[in-house]
């Protein structure tokens, strides 16, 4: 893989900041708007495309879908001159790629994505009972990425374990940001690798699964390393439900903003600067 620029909004660059690039980006943002709710109409689970098949270095089959762009959406004209942006959505136990239904109806066509079913969860094969670690979910994540990601950068977003390995895979040349959602980041869990990956954290405060104090103390200990994180903290508990809008619309604007269709929100760049611990429990 060929390094990228990986501080959010750096990814612009990748698709240049002439005019016409501007009015690509702008297009693009308002095709996420337009089809908020496009998901409402599509029966859960019916979202699909051809499966890919992704074998591990341990023989585990992975399944993985693959949204390219719509050249009808009018996003694209003629041949591409700059490598395509992804984002890749990684869910979390007991889940599979069906839980992104809602990110997944309003991004396609819009910006190229990628959901997998991770090692014994959903469509994938079943792990080794020795290989089912969080070490081999990173590995996992970063094979699929060297398969179906093979130029341009890379948002990744992941809930919960699928936070984790996101975090676990985040140091790749090409990952720009990683979105972790109320992310299982256990005491020890390394941070040095994310040192060029720009990291933005959602947590709820009220989540007695993970508890929100775990992504603290990963948060202070990766800015402690260098790694430039932010993190936020909302009502709410582990699985999303509450608040669901304030969720999914951070995640979106680290997305755009990641990929460079749009800046960085203000408060995300405000936390990045903001010194610890006010940058790393802020209010949304």
């Amino acid at each position: 893989m060929k390094t990228t620029g990986k501080v959010l909004g750096a990814a612009a660059g990748a698709v240049g900041v002439a005019a016409d690039g501007a009015a690509l980006r702008v297009a693009q943002r308002r095709a996420v708007i337009n089809r908020r709710g496009a998901g409402d109409h599509a029966p859960f689970g019916s979202l699909r495309s051809k499966p890919i098949h992704v074998v591990t270095d341990d023989g585990v089959d992975l399944h993985v879908e693959v949204d390219e762009y719509d050249a009808q959406a009018g996003r694209r004209r003629g041949k591409a001159k700059t490598p395509e942006l992804t984002v890749v959505f990684v869910h979390g136990y007991s889940l599979n790629l069906d839980s992104w239904h809602f990110q997944r109806a309003g991004y396609r066509g819009v910006v190229r994505t990628v959901y997998y079913d991770q090692r014994s969860h959903g469509r994938s094969g079943r792990s080794p009972r020795g290989h089912a670690t969080i070490e081999q979910l990173g590995k996992d994540l970063l094979l699929v990425l060297d398969t179906v990601v093979p130029l341009g950068p890379i948002v990744l977003v992941g809930h919960s374990m699928g936070g984790r390995a996101a975090l676990r895979a985040g140091g790749d040349p090409q990952v720009a940001a990683v979105c972790a959602l109320a992310p299982w980041t256990p005491p020890g869990e390394p941070v040095e690798h994310l040192r060029d990956t720009t990291v933005a954290i959602l947590h709820g405060n009220g989540d007695r699964w993970v508890p929100a104090k775990l992504s603290a103390d990963f948060a202070g200990r990766a800015r402690a390393a260098g790694v430039p994180v932010a993190r936020f903290v909302t009502p709410g508990g582990h699985s999303m439900v509450r608040g669901a809008l304030r969720w999914h619309r951070f995640a979106r604007d680290v997305v755009l903003g990641g990929t460079g269709i749009e800046p960085i929100r203000a408060d995300i760049a405000n936390a990045l600067r903001r010194p610890v611990p006010e940058g790393l429990a802020v209010p949304l």
